[in-house]
């Protein structure tokens, strides 16, 4: 599961500007990795697991698949942490449960879900173009900028060459065998996503020039009517957010 596969262009905050979207963001995110308490982690995922089933009307089947591959990191760093191995002077290795760490790993694991889902959010309503331009406002060197819509651009570009190829290989019976033709498909498969990544880079390159962009993208931006009303919404959020955080210190 992809987030290109639930990102919806005409979801509830689709009209409203950046600015007004961040607000949504920013101060969780913050407050998500300066705070150690479970319950505000804990509120932190509720609330923005409804925000993002109500914005985006995803069921919350599909929005639970994307939480698989940032859990199995997750898993896997809190695991470390719990597993202990100590090594004797007779080499015998002796794994065991280390209750000294479980607090640290606990902290960790309802952190990271706290920003997980609120990195979800901000990836499901707002477009590449719109973060790239908060990536502007953050003063953040062009390069940069540009090199992480080239990634996107790409990413996306070999899923869907890699996925359509497959379809195709299948279909022609690629990978009946696994000694002869899955090696043979699997070969061609890469040779030919290669090959469509450096025509796709040329053209890349000759549609900049010819457009006289000095190499850089230039985006779109659509005018957005700025509405006052629009910001009570995220800063009763904030509120609720911030009263959450200033309980749990207390």
């Amino acid at each position: 599961m992809l987030i290109e596969d639930l990102y919806n262009y005409n979801h509830k905050l689709s009209k409203t500007p950046v600015v007004i979207k961040s607000l949504y963001v920013l101060p969780a995110f913050i407050l998500s990795i300066i705070s150690t308490n479970l319950f505000f982690h804990s509120s932190i995922i509720i609330i923005f697991l409804i925000a993002i089933i109500y914005v985006t009307q995803q069921p919350i089947l599909k929005l639970l698949k994307l939480f698989l591959i940032p859990s199995a990191f997750i898993f896997l760093g809190c695991l470390t942490l719990l597993i202990s191995i100590n090594f004797k002077g007779n080499w015998s290795t002796f794994i065991y449960f280390n209750k000294e760490t479980l607090p640290v790993a606990t902290t960790i694991l309802f952190r990271s879900y706290a920003i997980v889902s609120v990195v979800y959010f901000w990836l499901l309503t707002h477009t590449i173009s719109e973060i790239a331009e908060i990536m502007y406002a953050c003063k953040i060197p062009r390069l940069f900028v540009e090199l992480f819509v080239l990634i996107y651009k790409f990413i996306h570009m070999l899923m869907h060459t890699t996925k359509t190829m497959l379809i195709a290989q299948k279909c022609r019976m690629g990978y009946s065998s696994i000694r002869k033709n899955s090696i043979n498909s699997f070969v061609n498969l890469f040779g030919a996503v290669f090959k469509q990544s450096m025509q796709q880079t040329s053209q890349i390159e000759i549609a900049m020039d010819s457009r006289l962009g000095n190499n850089e993208y230039l985006f779109v931006k659509p005018k957005v009517d700025f509405n006052l009303k629009k910001i009570i919404i995220p800063l009763a959020v904030n509120i609720i957010i911030i009263s959450v955080f200033i309980f749990c210190i207390i």
